[in-house]
């Protein structure tokens, strides 16, 4: 009984520094500029510290313990460059990263950088630039810079904190429920919708949109980006055997788009990395526009492309033979020998099937 309590407690432990690692600490440090007033700048810094630890995918620390620590080490802002004071520093707040701001003047308007680095290598994991006119515009855009940092947070580092399609799929499911909660326009099919997109479908008593959690979002409408994110694009390079491992890309029903794109964008059954020039999924999932962000977006499923043949005059207003969704055609309606790998496409004005390797069009949907 004593062995078996000892065990039990020793996975305690292990469970419990495991979730530990989960989120990373992270230090932002007081952004220095040229030109720019301090007040406003004060300002600045603390919305931007605010929206970064907002999003829940790390741990923030706060100023005054920066501060201290800061003075007790007489680190000086030209000291980012030496690898052993940022590792010291670090190390003494029990950070793993640091957020670095800089806002310059520039011909008249305001560029503002933003990197992250590994205290331990003090290697930049993560980069994002803005030229914006003035502060005000900067300040509208704080919240979309914290979420592009924190995307990018692992994908160049070794660390074993959140993951980088884990903090994706986060932000996106985040950005689905403001959405939904805060929209109640009434959208007429063929209108512009909310994401600058055209309204193609309507539900009075709403249908689920699986995320890619497994979490569901009671969603009403469905808009279509305006433009083809890509043209002549190939499904997904794929290996042979990838499809079989993605369940999702059987269910063709209404709601299920979204998983099932990012299943297939993040999936590591691959012969290349999927890309926006060879993966209608990923085309999809980075394509935003200046009302939404990446990941709101999404390849149809078989019956979400049927109704958007059947609701909007789709050629005409994208002037394209063919479309891809997501969904594959199951094995007992083809033969594999005959077709490998095929999947349904709007071809010609009906639904149609197409082999995973030709190229075609593709539009991304979204739902709110």
């Amino acid at each position: 009984m004593k062995k078996l309590i000892l065990v039990l407690l020793m996975l305690l432990v292990v469970m419990s520094l495991t979730f530990a690692q989960e989120k990373p600490t992270v230090v932002i440090v007081p952004f220095d500029s040229v030109g720019i007033d301090k007040e406003e700048l004060n300002v600045l810094f603390e919305v931007f510290t605010s929206e970064f630890a907002g999003l829940g995918i790390a741990r923030v620390v706060d100023r005054n313990s920066f501060d201290k620590i800061r003075e007790q080490h007489s680190f000086q802002d030209s000291d980012w460059s030496d690898s052993d004071k940022v590792a010291q520093l670090g190390k003494a707040l029990n950070a793993n990263l640091v957020v670095v701001g800089q806002l310059m003047s520039f011909k008249g308007s305001l560029v503002a950088t933003f990197r992250m680095l590994d205290v331990n290598t003090v290697e930049i994991v993560a980069t994002t630039t803005e030229q914006v006119s003035d502060t005000n515009e900067l300040f509208d855009k704080l919240k979309e810079i914290a979420k592009n940092l924190s995307i990018n947070m692992n994908s160049n580092s070794n660390s074993s904190f959140m993951t980088q399609s884990e903090i994706e799929i986060k932000l996106s499911n985040d950005v689905a429920k403001d959405k939904n909660t805060s929209n109640n326009q009434k959208y007429n099919i063929g209108d512009d919708g909310p994401g600058g997109g055209i309204v193609f479908y309507y539900s009075e008593k709403g249908f689920d949109v699986s995320q890619p959690d497994g979490s569901r979002v009671k969603c009403h409408y469905l808009e279509v980006s305006k433009i083809l994110v890509a043209k002549y694009i190939t499904w997904c390079p794929c290996d042979d055997e990838f499809c079989e491992t993605i369940s999702s890309v059987f269910d063709y029903k209404l709601g299920a788009g979204k998983k099932t794109t990012y299943d297939i964008a993040n999936s590591k059954y691959h012969k290349t990395k999927p890309t926006i020039y060879n993966c209608a999924a990923k085309a999809c999932l980075e394509f935003y526009t200046p009302q939404t962000k990446k990941g709101e977006w999404f390849l149809p499923t078989r019956e979400e492309l049927f109704l958007l043949n059947k609701n909007l005059d789709v050629e005409n207003i994208f002037d394209f033979s063919d479309l891809w969704s997501c969904t594959e055609a199951p094995t007992y309606e083809f033969s594999r020998d005959e077709f490998p790998y095929v999947f349904y496409s709007y071809y010609n004005g009906c639904l149609d099937i197409i082999e995973k390797d030709d190229s075609m069009d593709c539009v991304a949907i979204r739902a709110f």
